[in-house]
């Protein structure tokens, strides 16, 4: 594997407007926000898994579901970029229980509130480091199919993600949307 240790997650940018589709050199990809904890995970060519948050701590003790779901899912030699999120009993995401987790997890607690990973691309697969190029690729087939690691909507309409910005999405704010631009 070419990423062997902790590795920050791709940055969001906050824009004020959802740009046109043709703004960006090479076209857009927009991607609804989630309300979580950024997490890259990374899955040894061994099978082991390491869970890094956007500070390189490391989260793995945090949230032991999240690790079973990516060794389940996400094949060997694989680095992934995503965001741990709890859904709320209203459908909705819902930050203060996944704050709340992340806490009595630390205190040794039993886990009354399991988590989700939402995987958003694939940062290394098969050798291959994948951050250099225009736009990395988004999640496999794998990822869509299993539930603990589902992968995130993305879409090259503006349109279409218009709607990821409305309170229902779960995002904080209806008016603040991020936006990724790829070099």
């Amino acid at each position: 594997m070419r990423i062997n240790g902790p590795v920050a997650p791709m940055a969001a940018t906050a824009i004020d407007h959802i740009p046109r589709e043709k703004a960006c050199s090479g076209g857009c990809r927009y991607e609804p926000k989630f309300d979580g904890f950024r997490c890259v995970a990374r899955v040894s060519e061994e099978g082991d898994v390491q869970l890094w948050s956007r500070r390189l701590k490391r989260l793995d003790a945090a949230f032991p579901e999240i690790v079973s779901a990516v060794s389940a899912t996400i094949p060997p030699g694989t680095v992934v970029d995503g965001e741990i999120v709890r859904w709320g009993g209203d459908g909705r995401l819902d930050f203060s229980a996944l704050q709340r987790r992340h806490v009595t997890r630390r205190t040794g607690s039993p886990i009354t509130e399991p988590c989700h990973y939402v995987v958003f691309d694939v940062l290394e697969s098969g050798g291959t480091d994948h951050r250099s190029a225009p736009s990395p690729p988004a999640a496999p087939s794998w990822s869509a199919s299993c539930t603990p690691c589902p992968a995130r909507p993305a879409s090259s309409s503006a349109r279409s993600s218009a709607t990821w910005a409305r309170p229902a999405c779960g995002s904080r704010s209806s008016s603040r949307r991020a936006s990724r631009a790829w070099s």
